[in-house]
């Protein structure tokens, strides 16, 4: 029986606690990878809200100058164009006044919807 063990392994010793570093280096990639995740997830929503306010911003111009233009054209509806133009939907509009006060949204990832809303007269 020269070199043989009756456990039948190569004669090493194999410790409680092996493999527990793969274990942990798992699980801390998993952490890293969620956190990563959720971060990608915040800049896109913070990228589409400043996206959303600029077309709401534009939108309200737009109608505040077709509501003062001489050619009569529906403040809303060149308000509902811009909006829909710079990838947003207009959900309200609204004149209050010689204002035009509009709403718009627009898809985040898997966060919700986006919403601006923005506020324009005549200067």
């Amino acid at each position: 029986m020269s070199g043989c063990h009756p456990s039948g392994g190569a004669g090493r010793d194999v410790a409680p606690d092996a493999g527990v570093a793969t274990v942990f280096a798992a699980f801390g990639l998993l952490v890293l990878l969620l956190v990563g995740g959720a971060g990608v997830q915040i800049g896109a929503a913070v990228v589409a809200r400043h996206r959303v306010q600029a077309a709401a911003d534009l939108a309200a111009l737009a109608g505040a100058a077709a509501g003062v233009a001489p050619e009569g054209e529906d403040p809303c509806t060149a308000a509902g164009s811009v909006a829909q133009r710079n990838h947003g939907a207009m959900t309200d509009c609204r004149l209050d006044g010689i204002d035009v006060v509009v709403r718009v949204e627009a898809p985040v990832t898997v966060l919700g919807t986006a919403v601006a809303q923005a506020r324009a007269g005549p200067v």
